[in-house]
């Protein structure tokens, strides 16, 4: 499994980060990759002003990046893992050992503004449910990464199990759209690695439907044969991407469900125990804020797993580098 050369792994203050620092771990083990260990800091109020008086800013500032920086190298040691990366405020990357990085802003901004300015290309974070958490329990921050964030996010629920028995690729092949083919070929290539990695159940599943059944139901009645025939050219569709992957059959079930995606897909999951849903989004670039698709928003309000997200070839995240005026 070589999919990824740099993790970041967001450990928010009050988060048990360590079973997602060891999965990230394994990962960066199978891929030699580098991994940071990172937090974000709100920043002091506004109402904080007297304490100035009583200790500069900046010095308190100081305080708290070291306090908080001290506690991740405690939770790299608490992991069994070494630490690297350079001394200071920001430390940095290393090969050997993990390092640790702590700063002051809004959380998913500083967090995709790493990604583009030093090009990681995985996010790891617990889930941690917020004042805005949908009911399960993906937090604003978890939410907002999904969204925006340039490269793959990985929301860790049940970060203390040392493997994935199942991982659900959700698939949607339309052989007529290059760049949507192109992001199945993704989801499949990084749900297979995380199954060659952990000696996992592959589960593939695509939802179809006939267009406008309703409607056409309507008009000429009976549509038995045109549903019969829309499904063997979804699973034509299918197998077909399928093909490009080689997982061995005993490694892997297939799943062609009529319904719509946004009911199938979390219902399946859940049938089937899974704890790990792959999938991609519908964003492309050149739309601004248009973030992630409908069906995928959908899926994710209501997993109660894991949930690994693979972004369009050619995404831009609306967050950029440079400060909003």
């Amino acid at each position: 499994m070589r999919c990824f050369e740099r993790i970041l792994v967001v450990a928010p203050e009050g988060a048990d980060a360590s079973g997602t620092l060891r999965r990230a771990a394994d990962l960066a083990c199978a891929n030699g990759a580098r991994i940071t260990l990172y937090d974000v800091l709100a920043p002091l109020p506004h109402d904080a002003k007297k304490l100035f008086k009583v200790v500069a800013r900046t010095k308190l500032e100081k305080m708290l990046l070291r306090r908080r920086r001290e506690e991740l190298e405690a939770a790299v040691a608490q992991a069994g893992l070494t630490l690297g990366g350079t001394p200071g405020e920001g430390g940095g990357d290393a090969k050997d050992g993990v390092a640790v990085r702590v700063e002051i802003g809004t959380p998913f901004i500083e967090v995709i503004r790493t990604v583009l300015r030093e090009g990681y290309d995985l996010v790891m974070k617990p889930a941690t449910a917020d004042g805005k958490a949908r009911s399960h329990g993906f937090g604003s921050t978890d939410l907002h990464l999904m969204r925006e964030c340039p490269c793959a996010v990985w929301i860790v629920k049940q970060p203390r199990a040392k493997q994935y028995p199942r991982v659900l690729a959700a698939v949607d092949p339309d052989p007529t759209d290059e760049d949507h083919n192109r992001l199945n070929d993704s989801v499949m290539a990084l749900a297979r690695s995380v199954c060659e990695l952990q000696g996992s159940e592959l589960h593939v599943v695509h939802a179809w439907e006939l267009y406008n059944q309703p409607i056409l139901e309507f008009l000429v009645g009976n549509v038995d044969k045109l549903v019969r025939n829309t499904r063997k050219t979804h699973r034509r569709w299918l197998y077909a991407l399928l093909e490009r992957f080689s997982v061995p059959r005993n490694r892997r079930t297939v799943h062609l469900v009529e319904g719509a995606a946004k009911e199938v897909i979390p219902e399946l999951a859940r049938k089937k125990r899974v704890s790990l849903i792959v999938i991609g989004t519908a964003s492309r670039s050149g739309i601004p804020h248009f973030l992630i698709g409908n069906t995928a928003e959908d899926v994710l309000n209501q997993a109660d797993c894991s949930v690994l997200t693979v972004k369009a070839e050619g995404f831009v995240s609306p967050i950029t580098l440079e400060e909003s005026p």
